[in-house]
């Protein structure tokens, strides 16, 4: 847990459905008559529809700047990649060096909602890539020097998914921590929401890749 204390949703009809719904949801452990699409509709209606969902203007800009980031990795190696963002000096340095400046390059430091929704997917995508490797030169190993155009599109759709998962527990995740659970429940119903959001976005994926605000207005859509 612990998502969800810097942000408080607005008190609004619709956001008193929404986290009624989350709060049923959570105090049924995950398992009962409220399903998650239930708390997932309630959440899209509140935000205001898909389209007004998907306007996140951080979450877009992160987006564009990863898929550059990786698709210079693609053409030229992490190297090359990393001189293109201005961080050329990074070259040869350990990952979690490289990691840590990275994400600050194309994420920023996350002041608002928006901006530390996208940071935190930004970074997990960021983690995955260059996980299990030390230097610069094993992740162009791994990746026989680039990425191919259907991970960089997995990478992306991930950073989609995350976000919303990740801006539902900022405004929502409270009515799962003030559940009468055990830590592993409250977990186990973070996953639950978690798996959820990315197993219903495949088919919004390949319906919208290649522009973001449509994308994100068809994963949000599929929940609404």
């Amino acid at each position: 847990m612990g998502t969800s204390t810097s942000y408080s949703a607005p008190k609004t009809p619709g956001w008193a459905r929404a986290k009624a719904t989350m709060t049923r949801f959570a105090n049924q452990g995950g398992v009962g008559p409220t399903q998650l699409s239930d708390v997932m509709s309630a959440y899209v209606r509140a935000l205001g529809g898909a389209t007004h969902a998907a306007s996140s203007s951080a979450s877009r800009a992160v987006a564009q700047k990863l898929g550059s980031f990786l698709s210079a990795m693609s053409r030229g190696g992490l190297g090359e990649a990393l001189r293109q963002v201005g961080l050329g000096d990074l070259v040869g340095q350990d990952i979690s060096t490289t990691l840590s400046a990275l994400v600050d390059r194309l994420a920023g430091t996350g002041n608002t909602l928006d901006e530390i929704v996208a940071r935190r997917a930004a970074t997990e995508v960021l983690a995955e890539v260059l996980e299990n490797v030390e230097t610069d030169a094993e992740i162009d190993e791994l990746y026989g020097r680039g990425l191919g155009q259907e991970r960089i599109e997995e990478l992306l759709e991930k950073f989609v998914s995350l976000s919303i998962y990740e801006r539902l527990l900022q405004h929502l995740g409270d009515r799962i921590d003030d559940a009468s659970l055990t830590t592993a429940e409250k977990q186990r119903i973070e996953e639950q929401i978690r798996d959820f959001v990315e197993q219903n976005h495949a088919s919004a994926f390949r319906q919208y890749r290649g522009a973001f605000f449509r994308l994100g207005r068809g994963y949000w859509a599929c929940f609404y």
